[in-house]
C-alpha cells in the first residue's frame, strides 16, 4: 500500500527546510561547512517555524555533511513523528517510496533552476514553499512531473531500454 500524501508532506517538509536553513545560512569555518544563522534569524525561526525550531539548533554550528544532514533529518523525524503521529514501518514506506523520491526530485529540480533567484536574499522558509508550490502547479513543473511519471527522466526507473 503507499503511503499517504499527508506523511509524504510531513516527511519532505523536514528535509524541504533543512535544506533551506543550508540554502541561507551555510558558511565556511576554515575546512569545514557550518550552519550559522544570526541570532534575529533563529528568533524568527523560533517564532515562524517552531516545529522546526529543534531540527534548526541541531544544526547550528555542527560541520555539515551529507552524512550530518541525513542524521539530523532521520533524528528529527524519529524524535517527532515515529511513534507520536506515524509507525515506524509507515515512516519507512515513505521514505523509500516513489511518491517521496518524486517529491525530493521535483524539489530539487525547482531549487536548481530557482537558485540564482532564492539567493537574491532571504526568503522565509514558508515564502520558499509556496514559491515551489506555484513552480510544481506551473505548466513546466506539470510537464516535469508528468515526464516522471511516464519514466522518461532521469528521476525514472526506465531499465527496460538499458543496453547491456
Amino acid at each position: 500500500m503507499a503511503p499517504t500524501k499527508k506523511i509524504v508532506s510531513d516527511l519532505s517538509s523536514v528535509v524541504k527546510f533543512e535544506q533551506w536553513m543550508r540554502f541561507y545560512f551555510i558558511k565556511k569555518d576554515g575546512d569545514d561547512l557550518i550552519i550559522a544563522p544570526e541570532p534575529e534569524h533563529m528568533n524568527r525561526i523560533k517564532t515562524l517555524y517552531a516545529e522546526y525550531y529543534e531540527l534548526a539548533e541541531a544544526m547550528c554550528l555542527v560541520k555539515m555533511t551529507p552524512q550530518t544532514s541525513q542524521r539530523l533529518i532521520l533524528d528529527f523525524i524519529r524524535d517527532h513523528f515515529d511513534g507520536q503521529e506515524y509507525k515506524s514501518t509507515q515512516i519507512h514506506k515513505a521514505l523509500d517510496s516513489k511518491d517521496f523520491s518524486t517529491e525530493m526530485y521535483l524539489f530539487n529540480m525547482w531549487l536548481e533552476l530557482h537558485d540564482t533567484q532564492l539567493g537574491e536574499q532571504i526568503i522565509g522558509y514558508d515564502e520558499w514553499i509556496g514559491l515551489y508550490e506555484a513552480w510544481k502547479n506551473s505548466e513546466q513543473g506539470q510537464k516535469v512531473l508528468l515526464s516522471m511519471e511516464s519514466g522518461s527522466t532521469a528521476g525514472g526507473d526506465d531499465s527496460s531500454s538499458t543496453v547491456h
